[in-house]
């Protein structure tokens, strides 16, 4: 678990240098720019997952924002979903298991 928090921390710093390289991208999160908006995220999010969001929140590594959506599924397990502001991507999912 410690393995794959690192490696998403990684790859997060990472897409915080490359944000930091495209021009007016970087500080978008602070000045509204251009991010999909949470509320959008977390209906995809239960839907993808067929899950009841329990809470979502943004975070701030250095430029890139990444949005946490926890979710509790049908099967009882509670997930922790990662999800690219910028782009509404899926791009880590730990819990259930997994």
């Amino acid at each position: 678990m410690k393995r794959t928090f690192r490696l998403f921390l990684a790859a997060v710093v990472a897409a915080a240098g490359l944000a930091a390289a495209e021009p007016g991208r970087a500080d978008n999160h602070s000045q509204g720019g251009d991010v999909v908006p949470l509320s959008k995220v977390v209906k995809s999010v239960k839907r993808q997952f067929n899950c009841k969001v329990l809470d979502a929140d943004s975070h701030d590594y250095g430029g890139a924002v990444i949005y946490r959506v926890r979710c509790l599924n049908k099967q009882g397990q509670v997930l922790d979903v990662g999800v690219d502001a910028a782009s509404g991507q899926v791009i880590d999912v730990q819990g259930g298991g997994q």
